[in-house]
């Protein structure tokens, strides 16, 4: 889905409050996020924010923190949440950031939900504005098999849940500029047993 799509989706089929219950449960992969860009510096871009669910996590890890999001409701309720706030409107296909703008950029059950084929522009963008740190969650985890695509329609509307095959992914990772190391965790267990990756990507910048 492109931004104009994702944001027609959430207006029409979800609360502002969407995923703040249920993504509780990826509390553990939430927190491991957190703890490594503490390591590596002060700023964080979390994209494909919604309502800046993973906001307090940061906070407590004293990390200044920057939310990017494709639909203004979530936006607008993460503001009425928590004040001053920096929530802001962008698309991970075409980042509203100068280059190496933060220590560490991420996203989280994103990339999996792009068209076919625009996987590479989004980590191309995240890789851009980061200095030292990307990572990329999966709930559905790159595989060792052909790329799978599927489609849920509501409608008019689609949205895409895409398996990646795991050995393209990891060899575009690796041919990236400035990249120092990459390393995969899977899976990581979700309160509900849900088996998700983290894929953390460390940069030479700064």
């Amino acid at each position: 889905m492109r931004k104009s799509d994702w944001r027609d989706f959430h207006e029409k089929y979800h609360s502002t409050s969407y995923l703040r219950k249920i993504d509780r449960s990826h509390a553990p992969l939430r927190l491991m996020i957190s703890e490594e860009a503490s390591k590596v510096g002060k700023s964080i871009l979390d994209v494909g924010c919604l309502s800046c669910i993973d906001y307090p996590i940061h906070q407590n890890s004293n990390l200044d923190y920057t939310g990017v999001d494709v639909a203004p409701k979530f936006l607008a309720h993460a503001k009425k949440l928590y004040p001053g706030i920096d929530a802001r409107l962008g698309d991970i296909l075409d980042l509203p950031f100068h280059d190496l703008s933060f220590d560490t950029a991420y996203s989280k059950d994103v990339v999996e939900m792009l068209p076919p084929g625009e996987w590479k522009q989004a980590v191309k963008e995240l890789w851009r504005v980061s200095r030292k740190l990307m990572m990329i969650a999966f709930c559905e985890p790159p595989w060792d098999a052909p790329t799978n695509h599927s489609i849920t329609r509501r409608g008019k509307l689609i949205c895409w849940v895409n398996r990646y095959n795991k050995p393209d992914f990891v060899e575009y990772l690796k041919a990236l500029p400035c990249l120092v190391s990459l390393e995969v965790r899977e899976p990581i267990k979700s309160l509900t047993g849900r088996d998700l990756a983290l894929y953390i990507v460390r940069k030479k910048n700064g």
